[in-house]
């Protein structure tokens, strides 16, 4: 898989920001992405694994760490440095039988939810792709997860429905400007109480 030049992206707002650090997981940031995992809620490990996990096993974490570069692409999003925690990872799973096609699963912690960090892994993952060769991408999205299908819609996927799953595709379409870092506004402030 071809490498390419990083470039950084410019800051979109900085009022309250954190500098988002990203780069390729390798085993050393095993422990890092399964407390990513862990941190996760129920639900949101169940729509990223499709299945309940109450515990999400260290292996899983570990392999993704240690995957072929040239048939699995995973890239880790840390927060504030690049040792900072993990917030966020997205993968390309080339596929064996067709090199220009790639399968799409990104994940974003729940605190981060909402700040454009999962808008910057789908982008991160369509430039990936395209200094890979790879020309299209696929996802599968449980139907309940409008948000993911919804951002992955933006993206240019087109899906249909099977099984309560929405399968999808789309074609590669590079921004031209992959980054280590971003940076991404405040986090937002949380909901009031009603009384």
């Amino acid at each position: 898989m071809a490498t390419t030049d990083i470039a950084p992206l410019r800051p979109r707002r900085d009022d309250g920001a954190v500098t988002v650090w990203f780069g390729r997981a390798r085993p050393p940031d095993a422990d890092a992405l399964h407390a990513l995992y862990e941190r996760l809620s129920p639900e949101s490990r169940r729509r990223r694994f499709f299945q309940p996990m109450p515990r999400v096993p260290r292996t899983i974490a570990s392999h993704l760490c240690s995957v072929d570069p040239d048939r699995h692409l995973v890239w880790l999003a840390r927060a504030g440095s690049p040792s900072g925690p993990v917030i966020g990872e997205v993968q390309l799973a080339v596929d064996p039988d067709d090199p220009t096609r790639a399968e799409l699963a990104l994940a974003v912690d729940d605190d981060w939810s909402g700040r454009g960090l999962g808008r910057t892994l789908v982008a991160m993952a369509h430039d990936l792709a395209a200094a890979a060769g790879i020309e299209t991408l696929t996802a599968e999205v449980l139907a309940e997860n409008r948000r993911c299908a919804d951002l992955l819609i933006r993206a240019g996927f087109r899906f249909t429905v099977s099984s309560g799953v929405l399968e999808g595709s789309g074609p590669v379409a590079p921004t031209g400007r992959l980054a280590t870092t971003v940076v991404l506004g405040a986090r937002p402030a949380p909901l009031a109480a009603s009384a």
